[in-house]
């Protein structure tokens, strides 16, 4: 079942898109009507609503009051905003509201079949992803959380060698510690997740960030050894001669040519 509630302080409005639906070939089994946000908070209270077309603008309780409503009760709800204007102050609050789109007054008829058509797959989509969810056996609920963390995991790493590729120390002991898991455990996790070894995604990154200073700076080879971890210029330069087939020089000099 597939409810939807328009709400608008304007009578003719909210009666006017509500009875333009009606009659549309749309996968609506009831469409509700609210002309004033306490309005609309009766009716969802009561009636299981699937899709929220509401405007922004209302006395007392506005739109976005409505919208923080919905997000704190939990309501499964994909939402559509009615407005005036086509930049509106509430874009930003709106996106992390959940809202999927918003319609610009007076409503295109065509507009507001497409977005709505959209608002219609997305909670199909949702309906049908919670229904495999809730008939996943247990054991491979437990598998599938388990992997995410896992990848959350490795994701961190990376952002965590790239924020300290200047530390000398940065390794599998730096790493694991920062994470709180085992040496032995992290490297194994980290090679099966992202392909390459802990070792070879340091080395990768140093020479990327060896790459940009190169190009971007006049800093000596000897400093940019120092800004990105090498124990020394000479192992540097070994590293990225190897990586690279060029010396840092010759890499700099075609960079700038």
């Amino acid at each position: 079942m597939m409810n939807l509630l328009i709400v608008d302080d304007e009578f003719f409005v909210a009666e006017g898109i509500a009875n333009t639906l009606r009659y549309e070939n749309l996968e609506i089994d009831e469409v509700f009507s609210a002309y004033s946000a306490q309005m609309a908070q009766e009716i969802m209270e009561k009636e299981e609503i699937s899709i929220l077309i509401t405007d922004v603008e209302m006395p007392g309780p506005s739109g976005m009051d409505l919208l923080r409503w919905v997000k704190e009760k939990n309501f499964n709800i994909k939402t559509i905003l009615l407005t005036g204007h086509k930049k509106f102050e509430y874009a930003y609050e709106a996106v992390e509201l959940g809202v999927l789109s918003y319609l610009v007054k007076p409503v295109n008829k065509e507009k507001l079949k497409s977005i709505l058509t959209e608002a219609i797959e997305a909670y199909q989509k949702q309906q049908a992803f919670e229904k495999w969810w809730k008939n996943l056996p247990v054991e491979e609920i437990e598998a599938l959380q388990k992997r995410e963390t896992q990848n959350d995991t490795v994701a961190l790493v990376k952002r965590l060698i790239r924020e300290n590729i200047d530390q000398p120390e940065l390794g599998r002991a730096f790493l694991a510690k920062q994470v709180f898991l085992n040496e032995d455990y992290l490297s194994c996790l980290f090679h099966e997740k992202s392909g390459e070894t802990l070792k070879a995604c340091i080395s990768r990154e140093r020479i990327r960030r060896v790459k940009e200073l190169l190009v971007m700076t006049d800093y000596t080879q000897e400093e940019i050894a120092e800004k990105t971890g090498f124990c020394d210029v000479v192992y540097m330069r070994k590293v990225f001669k190897k990586q690279e087939g060029v010396t840092p020089n010759q890499y700099r000099e075609n960079k700038s040519s």
